[in-house]
C-alpha cells in the first residue's frame, strides 16, 4: 500500500503564489522554499487533505496535461521526498 502524505503544520506554513510559482515559508525551521507550478499544485492539494502519490499523479496529469505517466510518477516521488526532507509534509499514520 502506498504511503499517504499530508501537510506538516498546516496552520503555520504560509504559501504565496506568484506567476505560476509558490513561495513557501515554514516557521518551524525559518526556511523559505520556492516551488514551480507543479510543486505548488501538489502542496495545495496536500493542504486540502492527505493524498497518496497515485492521487497526486492523477491530479497533475489532469491539470498539466502531462504525457508519460511513469515519468510523472517518478517526478512526484522525487518532489514528495524533497518536500519531506524540507519538513513541509509528513506521512499519515496508518
Amino acid at each position: 500500500m502506498a504511503r499517504v502524505w499530508q501537510l506538516a503544520n498546516p496552520a503555520d506554513i504560509r504559501v504565496f503564489h506568484f506567476d505560476g510559482e509558490a513561495v513557501v515559508f515554514n516557521p518551524a525551521g525559518w526556511q523559505t522554499h520556492i516551488l514551480n507550478d507543479s510543486g505548488a499544485v501538489v502542496l495545495d492539494a496536500l493542504r486540502a487533505r492527505p493524498r497518496s502519490p497515485h492521487e497526486l499523479v492523477a491530479l497533475l496529469s489532469n491539470t498539466a496535461g502531462a504525457g508519460d505517466h511513469s515519468t510523472l510518477a517518478d517526478a512526484v516521488d522525487g518532489l514528495l521526498a524533497e518536500l519531506f526532507s524540507d519538513g513541509l509534509i509528513e506521512p499519515v499514520d496508518a
